[in-house]
């Protein structure tokens, strides 16, 4: 999307405040699942006068985008591999092409916290350095078993009185396909976040359902688990924002098991199609901006690492077969990002989906190259983006950090079975500069393939026209081979971004990357906006702003997004579910 939106997600944390809303600049308007608003209620009833063991801060001051001027003359990185010699490119004209606000969101409220009870012993909680219990040793809770509701209640079921067991599945021994129930047993002071299971053929995570309070202190947490396999799981209870592991819990499931999947083919393009395995590929999908990212806690402080399964799971579910996603991430070095990246990838694989993945962002949302934050700056139009001089040839700012992310990132998934293709970067373009510009997609796509021939490649236009390409300009960057489909993110049913004519010129398929409806009653419009592309030769057809965690992750879009926690967006999801599963199986 044109400027990436965030929402803001609210943790349940005993009786801290709750923490501010994400501050980015593009941030999405957005509010915390209703599951959580019926839950603070209860989660704050015996811990309103408890001190927190441990605090959690979030660094609220925004983006420093080192705003430097369009004119400024590019950085003298010396020659490089990659630098093309020759490269005096005259600029364009500046075009008229509009371009969208975006959101940025209030935050959100409060959550009443109700009076403690009086009658009601309040357990002391445990200092910040407090180690969570072990779960195996000599003083283990595990073993301990619920309390008996049918006996007399002498002594209350508090962690001080009858230990309860942390982590508990019923039934404990489970078919495959059965819907199970996941409890944990709170202590008092922890900060908790989610469950995860580990077992044959990937993570399965918990569908969190509701936190009740116990008659002698303390909170049941409740989440809905299906085994889709047999075999042993191991399960994980994590608590203070994901980082510490409270109790874990093998588990049993009969049923049989999981075959592991085949290794699948590499996509490639031809004839104005996708093609896998010798037969066309045709299909919808989903962007998930951060989901490289999820259970970092820098980028996505609020964005668990078992939200990764339970939103590829969530893609399947609807008949996504692509996913698109952004690798880079400034808080951390290349290395590590690429490692993300490699881990994103095994994960998408476990469940049959190809991710389409972006290098960079147009827009500081922070999913750029660690240290290009110096690159981007207000644009003719009162927008961030990358500067002109990024895109300088032979010597730009690419060359300080874009290219030696991509000498970092690309071998490590060369070949790799998950990866549909390489994005240059999300809607980049250079609008003041467009020769420029194409001079150097042309170039990177030759450095990509030269460090990764098995996987395509493409840019990441918004369109050719909001590029401010001509159509002779147009036909050179997609006509170049290196370039193996095109792209278009069209909203709202807008046909602007029009760019079908010529990808069909050169032969080559195109994909409306990016789409999405604001408003109301949206799964007609996109059953109808999907057929329209198809009727204009699209092979794809990916939702932007997919979130299905049960509560606001940050990695949603509260006006074109689909999801179950933002606005009006929850009486949607099943109609947007319906259309997106209906067409994966026409296409």
């Amino acid at each position: 999307m044109r400027a990436a939106l965030l929402g803001t997600m609210i943790l349940v944390a005993c009786t801290a405040p709750l923490p501010p809303a994400v501050p980015w600049p593009t941030a999405a308007d957005g509010m915390t699942g209703a599951q959580f608003g019926a839950a603070d209620t209860a989660l704050d009833q015996t811990l309103d006068a408890a001190p927190r063991s441990d605090s959690e801060t979030v660094d609220g001051a925004p983006l420093d985008d080192g705003s430097v001027s369009a004119d400024a003359a590019p950085p003298d990185a010396g020659a490089t591999d990659i630098a093309m010699a020759d490269a005096a490119v005259p600029d364009a004209a500046v075009p008229d092409a509009a371009v969208p606000d975006a959101a940025v969101p209030d935050a959100p409220p409060d959550l009443p916290v109700p009076d403690a009870p009086t009658d009601l012993p309040v357990p002391d909680a445990p200092p910040a350095d407090t180690p969570p219990p072990d779960s195996t040793g000599s003083d283990a809770i595990a073993d301990a078993g619920p309390p008996d509701a049918n006996k007399p209640d002498a002594c209350p079921p508090t962690p001080q009185c009858q230990p309860l067991p942390l982590l508990t599945v019923d039934p404990a021994q489970p078919q495959a396909g059965q819907s199970v129930t996941a409890t944990a047993y709170d202590l008092p002071g922890w900060t908790y976040v989610g469950l995860t299971c580990t077992g044959p053929c990937g993570p399965i995570a918990g569908a969190w359902q509701g936190v009740q309070p116990l008659a002698g202190g303390g909170f049941a947490w409740n989440w809905s688990l299906t085994f889709p396999n047999g075999g042993g799981w191991q399960c994980a209870f994590t608590a203070d924002n994901g980082s510490k592991t409270v109790a874990t819990l093998a588990v049993t499931v009969q049923g049989p098991g999981c075959a592991p999947l085949p290794p699948g083919g590499l996509v490639s393009a031809k004839q104005g199609q996708f093609w896998l395995d010798g037969k066309p590929l045709r299909f919808v999908g989903v962007n998930v901006r951060g989901l490289a990212h999820y259970g970092g806690k820098d980028v996505l402080p609020y964005a668990d690492a078992g939200h990764v399964a339970l939103t590829l799971q969530a893609a399947k579910a609807i008949g996504a077969r692509v996913v698109r996603v952004f690798a880079a991430n400034d808080k951390q070095p290349h290395a590590v990002n690429a490692q993300r990246l490699k881990q994103t990838l095994d994960a998408a694989h476990a469940h049959g989906l190809k991710l389409i993945v972006a290098l960079t962002d147009y827009y500081p949302t922070g999913f750029f190259p660690k240290d290009d934050a110096k690159f981007y700056y207000k644009d003719p139009w009162g927008y961030d983006v990358l500067v002109p001089t990024f895109f300088a040839l032979p010597q730009g700012g690419w060359q300080e950090n874009y290219e030696p992310w991509l000498k970092a990132v690309v071998p490590v998934a060369k070949g790799h079975p998950a990866l549909f293709a390489w994005e240059l970067g999300n809607e980049i373009k250079s609008p003041t500069a467009p020769a420029q510009f194409v001079a150097w997609a042309k170039q990177m796509a030759a450095a990509v393939k030269a460090l990764d021939a098995t996987h395509m490649v493409t840019v990441g236009l918004i369109s050719t026209k909001s590029a401010a390409l001509s159509d002779v300009q147009a036909k050179d960057l997609y006509g170049s081979p290196h370039l193996d489909f095109a792209t278009i993110h069209a909203y709202d049913g807008s046909d602007e971004e029009d760019d079908s004519a010529v990808p069909k010129s050169l032969g080559k398929p195109f994909v409306v990357e990016e789409a999405g409806f604001s408003g109301d009653n949206r799964g007609p419009k996109v059953d109808a906006d999907v057929g329209k592309w198809v009727g204009k030769g699209a092979v794809g057809y990916l939702q932007w702003g997919f979130m299905a965690t049960p509560y606001d992750n940050g990695d949603g879009d509260g006006s074109f997004g689909m999801d179950q926690v933002l606005g009006t967006h929850k009486q949607d999801w099943d109609a947007l579910s319906t259309v997106y599963l209906a067409w994966s199986k026409q296409l």
